[in-house]
């Protein structure tokens, strides 16, 4: 028995786009761990430098008015609490 050359032609075009799907999974995959460890990055400076405005806020009269004045300038109501319950809490 014969094998017809459309057969193998389309035997290897079915083994190519398997491994093409294997490679794109794989280059998905490799893109979000790229982006997790970006915003994981992103979080810990945030809280790093969250800390330092902080403690600055505790011994300097003009980081405290500062952050004040930035606190008072968020949009929601929410968020403005929050943040003056923490600095509250810091000093």
């Amino acid at each position: 028995m014969t094998t017809h050359p459309l057969d193998n032609l389309e035997a290897r075009k079915a083994t190519l786009l398997k491994r093409k799907a294997q490679i794109e999974a794989r280059i998905q995959a490799l893109e979000a761990r790229g982006r997790e460890k970006a915003r994981k990055a992103d979080t810990r400076r945030k809280i790093i430098l969250g800390g330092y405005v902080l403690a600055a806020a505790r011994t300097d009269k003009d980081a405290r008015r500062l952050i004040a004045d930035l606190i008072a300038s968020l949009e929601k109501p929410a968020d403005r609490t929050l943040f003056a319950e923490c600095l509250s809490e810091s000093l």
